[in-house]
């Protein structure tokens, strides 16, 4: 929604496009000041039940832009590698519920009961997401499809001799992410994501025998609106389920809370 005024006469006041089209190529400053957004949310399980969800959580990330641009002689709006986007999640989990729960093992170590405990009850996260490709088959249809490689290392916390004690993991997968914009003030996203995670090779507590890597099934659906004509903020609602592809194990998430950008790319143009 940027309007461009471009000029249509030279410094000696002709017509530049008279007989001619004029081409303009139009460059984009993206440097990180521009493309920070923040996110502040809560979790209604949380709020309202008896679960580890996160009753505040806040989310930072940055969109850095690598190869923003079309592919030569393409028919459709085809980019690969546009952008990589490194992120941090904080979420505060009351003490009562913060621990993963264990059972012990016959050797006396203990084990998580649950191995999506030490997702859910993550309390620290921080990764990047890199953008594989990104395709739509024109500007005018409003569905984007994104592919993407994400990366992730999380803490959680298990609870030994009434003590607290770190439990890191680390993951990495495939994912596809569907994007609809219908309407200039409302969107919505959809992701598809296949992890493995590791938790075995990151720990060294003596008495705790992290479970084996695991894949997990992740689903995420987000629903969006800008309350104003400005597009750097906005509400969303989002639904997040995981699954072990190993076993039954299962849980998801319910949030609602507040984006917002800091700062727009200023637009700069140059003639050809």
């Amino acid at each position: 929604d940027i309007t461009f005024d471009f000029p249509t006469k030279n410094e000696n006041g002709v017509f530049l496009n008279k007989d001619t089209p004029v081409k303009y190529e139009i460059k984009e400053d993206t440097s990180l000041q521009n493309v920070v957004e923040l996110r502040a949310y809560t979790d209604f399980l949380g709020l309202f039940a008896d679960s580890p969800n996160g009753i505040v959580q806040l989310q930072g990330k940055g969109d850095f832009y690598v190869f923003p641009f079309l592919t030569p002689k393409s028919k459709i709006d085809l980019r690969f590698l546009d952008k990589i986007s490194p992120y941090v999640n904080f979420s505060r989990i009351d003490d009562d519920l913060r621990p993963v729960e264990t059972v012990i093992l016959p050797n006396s170590n203990i084990s998580p009961t649950n191995s999506l405990d030490l997702i859910q009850k993550s309390y620290l996260e921080m990764g990047t997401v890199v953008n594989v490709f990104n395709f739509k088959f024109n500007k005018e249809i409003p569905f984007r499809t994104i592919g993407y490689f994400p990366a992730r290392y999380q803490i959680a916390d298990i609870k030994i001799n009434d003590e607290f004690k770190n439990v890191q993991g680390f993951a990495y997968g495939f994912g596809l992410k569907f994007e609809f914009k219908r309407f200039n003030n409302f969107g919505f996203n959809y992701s598809l994501e296949f992890s493995r995670y590791s938790f075995k090779d990151y720990n060294s507590t003596p008495t705790f025998e992290a479970p084996s890597a695991f894949n997990v099934c992740k689903n995420e659906a987000e629903v969006f609106y800008h309350p104003g004509i400005s597009k750097n903020q906005s509400i969303f609602l989002r639904f997040k389920t995981f699954n072990n592809l190993s076993n039954t194990e299962a849980f998801y998430q319910l949030q609602f809370g507040y984006r917002f950008s800091i700062g727009i790319s200023d637009v700069k143009t140059k003639t050809q």
